[in-house]
């Protein structure tokens, strides 16, 4: 994960990070070495402007610090485009009451704990 958000990073070469145009991403964790400090590079990625097209993510299994990082991100104003938000966010939706109140605020944003099977 760290490796794909300093690929997608904006750099003064590439304004818009890598892959501008990309609409839709499924991070499944759960079976890979990805973990919060991952999550933490990816947010920091997303902060400075990468993926602004994008519409669909889907996250699995991520630790506390890392929701916490993606949440911050988002409350800053990354992923202005982003319509659908499918988190893992525990059997009562609670897990991750930052995330929740940042969608609440964007109000377009859709929060699930549904998972879309490919």
């Amino acid at each position: 994960m760290t490796a794909f958000a300093g690929a997608i990073k904006p750099t003064d070469e590439i304004p818009m990070g890598a892959l501008p145009a990309l609409k839709e991403v499924v991070v499944q964790l759960g079976f890979n070495q990805i973990c919060d400090d991952g999550v933490k590079a990816f947010s920091t990625a997303l902060s400075s402007g990468s993926l602004a097209s994008l519409e669909y993510l889907e996250m699995q299994i991520i630790g506390n610090e890392g929701m916490k990082a993606f949440s911050s991100a988002l409350s800053s104003g990354s992923l202005k485009s982003l319509q659908a938000l499918f988190v893992d966010d525990g059997p009562m939706g609670t897990d991750y009451p930052a995330l929740r109140a940042v969608c609440e605020v964007r109000s377009h944003l859709i929060i699930s704990s549904v998972f879309i099977n490919y």
